[in-house]
C-alpha cells in the first residue's frame, strides 16, 4: 500500500464524522507524518486480499471521496457500476468496452429504459473504466471501446414574461412565496441552495447573496434586484440569523427540499403555467431573462455556479421566442 492509498483509506473511514475542513486538515497532518517514513509491504505472510469487484468499488469511492465528489453523487455512481457487475457477472479485470455496449443494449430491450438513461450508464461506466485503467487497476483502456450513447435532449421551458407577471400579482399577499419567487428570478439558486441560505449570507445594503454551491460547495456572489430585496427583507422581519425561509410555525427550522419545490410548483400554477415547473425551471428562467438583457454568457454562468459555459448555453438558456418574432417582425 502506498503513503496515498493508506491516506485515502483513512479519510475515507473518517467522512461522516468530520467536516470538509476536517478531512482536509487530516489528510495535511497525515501527510506531514509521514514524510520521512517508507512503507515497506509485509513479506512474512502471504497476501490473501482478493482484488474482486467490491475491492475495486471500495477503492473507486474512496478516490471520489477524495477528490471532493460529494456523497450523493457517488451513491449514484457505485449504484450503476453495481448493478452491472450483478447483472453481467463479469470481472473488472477481465470486463471489456464491448460487455459494457452489449449490457446498455440488453437493458434497453429489457427493461425498455430511455436513452437519457442509458446515455448515463455509459457515462458513468466510461468514468470508472478511465479511472481504473489512470490508476493501473486494469491493462487495457476500457473505456475507449465505450461508445459515446446521444441522449435526445428535452425541451428547455422557462416562465414566459406574462406567467411572471400573473405570478407576482397573484401571490403578493403572501410574504414567503413572494420573498421565495423574487430571490428565484433574481439569483436563481438550486433548491438545496434555497433550503441551506441563511440570514446571514444576505447584504441587503450591497443588495447581496452568498450562496453556498450545493455541487460545488464553493461560495458565489449573487445580486438582489429592488423588488428581491424588498420582498426578502418583509419577509424576514426582525429576525437577525438562522435560515433564510423556515416553517409557519418552527421559526428556526429550515424549509425542507420537498417543501420548496411543493412552494415553486405553486408559484408557477398561480401565474398559469402550461408546464410541471420546478425550481429548476425558475433557475432555467433566470438564465435565459439574465442572458437577454446582458448577452453575457461568463457573467450568467458565474451566477449560476457553473465551471463551463457550455453547460450554461446547452441547458439552461431557453429559447426566447417573444424576442426572435420581434427580430422577424423587424427585418420584414
Amino acid at each position: 500500500m502506498t503513503k496515498t492509498e493508506l491516506i485515502n483509506d483513512v479519510v475515507f473511514c473518517m467522512t461522516g464524522y468530520l467536516t470538509n475542513d476536517g478531512i482536509d486538515r487530516l489528510k495535511n497532518i497525515i501527510t506531514v507524518k509521514l514524510m520521512n517514513i517508507n512503507l515497506t509491504a509485509s513479506e512474512t505472510l502471504p497476501s490473501n486480499e482478493v482484488y474482486n469487484n467490491d475491492w475495486i468499488l471500495k477503492r473507486y469511492i474512496i478516490d471520489l471521496t477524495a477528490t471532493g465528489r460529494k456523497q450523493s453523487t457517488i451513491n449514484l455512481y457505485i449504484i450503476i457500476i453495481k448493478k452491472f457487475f450483478e447483472e453481467t457477472r463479469l470481472n473488472y479485470h477481465t470486463c471489456t468496452g464491448q460487455d459494457v455496449m452489449d449490457y446498455i443494449a440488453l437493458r434497453l430491450y429489457r427493461d425498455k429504459i430511455s436513452k437519457a438513461y442509458a446515455s448515463t450508464i455509459q457515462r458513468y461506466m466510461s468514468a470508472f473504466f478511465s479511472w481504473a485503467y489512470r490508476k493501473k487497476h486494469i491493462e487495457e483502456d476500457v473505456a475507449r471501446d465505450i461508445d459515446k450513447i446521444k441522449a435526445p435532449q428535452k425541451r428547455k421551458e422557462r416562465l414566459s414574461d406574462e406567467e411572471i407577471v400573473k405570478a407576482s400579482l397573484t401571490i403578493s399577499n403572501d410574504l414567503r412565496l413572494n420573498a421565495l419567487f423574487e430571490l428565484m428570478l433574481s439569483a436563481g439558486p438550486r433548491v438545496g441552495e434555497i433550503s441551506n441560505l441563511k440570514i446571514e449570507n444576505l447584504d441587503f445594503q450591497r443588495k447581496e447573496v452568498r450562496i453556498l454551491g450545493e455541487k460545488t460547495s464553493q461560495w458565489r456572489t449573487c445580486f438582489m434586484t429592488e423588488r428581491c430585496k424588498q420582498a426578502l427583507q418583509v419577509y424576514i422581519g426582525e429576525r437577525s440569523a438562522g435560515p433564510v425561509f423556515v416553517g409557519k410555525r418552527g421559526l428556526h427550522v429550515a424549509l425542507s427540499r420537498n417543501t420548496i419545490e411543493a412552494m415553486a410548483k405553486e408559484i408557477a400554477v398561480a401565474g398559469g403555467c402550461k408546464f410541471n415547473a420546478t425550481v429548476h425551471s425558475f433557475r432555467k428562467t433566470f438564465a435565459s431573462r439574465e442572458y437577454r438583457r446582458t448577452n453575457d454568457i461568463l457573467y450568467v454562468s458565474k451566477r449560476l455556479g457553473h465551471s463551463s459555459t457550455d453547460v450554461t448555453m446547452r441547458y439552461y438558456i431557453c429559447d426566447d421566442v417573444e424576442l426572435d418574432r420581434t427580430k422577424a417582425n423587424t427585418a420584414a
